[in-house]
């Protein structure tokens, strides 16, 4: 009965009845900020879509990205908090029925940079319609200021 078993699983084996969805490969971040990361990978040679899920590290519950194409090859994770370590890991799925999937990758991680406030320097433009005195005149102020300038309010 041992025999005919082996050579049953050798069968199902070799004919391909047993097919393995591979995942992805070189994990890395780049372009890293106080707020976003952009997560990239190697991609399989064959992928229909891809799930990544990313946690701060230590931290139980995970957090997913999903309806990424099997032709990305990179995706921005957003929403993260500054000075902090996170760890993520991919999943590919090898065709619509999310059935073969290749299971979650290895992790990675990377660490997000703090947030730098730019110096409180808003620019005031402020225009009148006419300098005539005793007579109705419009006044125009716009007020405008960088990215990450303290906000005027």
């Amino acid at each position: 009965m041992k025999y005919i078993f082996a050579i049953f699983l050798f069968c199902m084996t070799v004919s391909g009845a047993y097919s393995q969805c591979l995942n992805t490969d070189s994990l890395y971040v780049e372009n890293i900020t106080s707020s976003n990361a952009l997560a990239k990978w190697s991609p399989p040679p064959v992928a229909d879509h891809y799930i990544i899920h990313y946690r701060e590290l230590g931290i139980v519950s995970w957090n997913n990205l999903a309806n990424i194409t099997g032709n990305d090859s990179a995706r921005n994770i957003p929403g993260l908090d500054p000075i902090t370590t996170y760890e993520w890991q991919i999943k590919t799925f090898c065709d619509t029925s999310n059935q073969p999937n290749s299971g979650w990758s290895y992790s990675d991680t990377f660490t997000t940079i703090p947030f730098v406030f730019a110096p409180f320097n808003p620019v005031i433009i402020n225009s009148l319609s006419s300098l005539q005195c005793n007579t109705p005149t419009e006044f125009a102020l716009q007020i405008t200021q960088t990215t990450n300038e303290p906000d005027i309010g």
